[in-house]
């Protein structure tokens, strides 16, 4: 399965019509990505809305594939359901990408705020009546969602994308530099990247240790 960070690039602007009615619904897109990693799609089949996905999972086979976790808790790639509220008056289902504070994120979802195209929007956290993280996603990461950690090696380089191939910045942290405090931890091209904001603007990125906890480059603080 691609990382989230891959699937939102790869869906962003598009619209994708599963079951064939009404369109790019938010439920198409979820059950979009259940096929591409293999798993049963999980049907709403009481209220015919997203908010099924969460009310049924003791029974409609979600807890297979996925697991609950705390809405104060989400990484990249967990999937947040809305019950019927202000921002979704008939639920709403939605990727998390990242926090924005004031309990609001990021959401990679289609028809949210008006329009139907995959969209990544800055939404409120309020209404939420759960979440769900992919196994495939589970967190094999041995440092925290966001903290410092203390380079253990020379030439940990600095990027501007998650990437191993790309956004070579030239900087390099070495075993005798200050400690790098991050915001976020990213899963991508086969590796768990530290997000942080960079001094002179825009993100940064270093390569934390590769997806399966192996190769730790750091040491957490």
């Amino acid at each position: 399965m691609k990382s989230a960070s891959e699937f939102a690039k790869e869906r962003v602007g598009k619209g994708v019509d599963v079951d064939g009615y009404y369109g790019a619904q938010c439920w198409d897109l979820f059950a979009y990505f259940c096929q591409q990693a293999g798993y049963k799609v999980v049907n709403c089949t009481t209220s015919l809305h997203a908010k099924d996905i969460w009310n049924n999972r003791k029974t409609n086979g979600a807890l297979t594939n996925f697991t609950e976790v705390s809405v104060k808790n989400m990484q990249d790639g967990d999937w947040v359901i809305w019950g019927d509220c202000e921002v979704a008056p008939t639920s709403h289902v939605g990727m998390f990408r990242r926090y924005t504070g004031n309990n609001r994120a990021i959401i990679l979802g289609q028809n949210q705020l008006g329009v139907q195209k995959a969209t990544e929007v800055d939404m409120t956290l309020n209404g939420v009546i759960g979440v769900l993280r992919p196994n495939c996603y589970k967190n094999k990461c041995p440092y925290k969602s966001s903290g410092v950690v203390k380079p253990l090696y020379n030439g940990i380089r600095v990027r501007t994308a998650p990437s191993t191939k790309k956004g070579d910045t030239g900087i390099v942290y070495n075993a005798d530099s200050p400690n790098l405090y991050y915001n976020r931890i990213v899963l991508a091209d086969g590796w768990y990247w530290a997000e942080y904001d960079r001094a002179k603007g825009g993100k940064g990125y270093c390569a934390l240790c590769k997806a399966d906890g192996s190769s730790k480059y750091w040491k957490q603080v």
